[in-house]
């Protein structure tokens, strides 16, 4: 086993370390969604809509209605970390976004995995203040008092939790959080994001000790 370990390096394939899956799904051909060209596509697309969209509203807000509250610093804070969100997604291409997994390179795995933490990061980060946004918007609507506020401030409140829980578990998957990325780590404890079951190993953890 030693000897094996000591063999593996970063151009080693995940295939050459764990073998071929109970189910060979290998020779199927790469669905157009997985296309390197699709999804650059698709996020550079949506990403620009969302810049246009943000900025003519707060262009509205600031210049025009010259008022501004807490869902305009929440909607510019959602286009700052859906900006970081899609630029680590895009730079996981170059390390096999949309290719089988088990046919990338060690060192591809990590850097991969390495960008999937920053992505996840600012990806819930975005999520929990494009929502918060909303409510906040709300708020500015509904006369206080009436059931759509209380509706809204307890949307906001539950929101809030469920932003933090998601947050937290995307900052630390694991007691050390590089065991995120390292798929060889012995005895990793991990939950959450970096904790996945696979069809070719029955694992402690996904990302980590894996037994097949």
């Amino acid at each position: 086993m030693a000897d094996a370990m000591a063999r593996i390096t970063d151009n080693t394939l995940l295939i050459d370390i764990f073998g071929f899956p109970a189910y060979n799904n290998l020779e199927e051909p790469r669905p157009f969604s997985n296309e390197p060209g699709c999804l650059i596509g698709f996020t550079t697309t949506f990403l620009a809509l969302s810049w246009i969209f943000v900025c003519f509203r707060l262009f509205v807000r600031v210049k025009i209605v010259r008022l501004t509250g807490w869902d305009d610093l929440f909607v510019s804070l959602y286009l700052v970390f859906t900006s970081v969100a899609s630029i680590s997604f895009l730079a996981t291409i170059n390390y096999g976004a949309g290719r089988h997994f088990l046919l990338l390179t060690l060192g591809d795995v990590k850097k991969y995995l390495e960008l999937f933490y920053v992505l996840n990061i600012n990806l819930n980060l975005a999520a929990t203040f494009i929502k918060l946004s909303l409510l906040f918007q709300f708020l500015r609507i509904f006369d206080r008092g009436t059931w759509p506020y209380r509706a809204s401030v307890v949307g906001i409140v539950l929101v809030s939790l469920w932003g933090i829980t998601f947050i937290v578990l995307s900052l630390f998957p694991c007691t050390v959080v590089s065991d995120a990325w390292n798929i060889l780590a012995r005895d990793a404890r991990c939950w959450g994001y970096a904790s996945i079951s696979s069809p070719a190993c029955r694992c402690g953890r996904g990302w980590g000790s894996w037994s097949c």
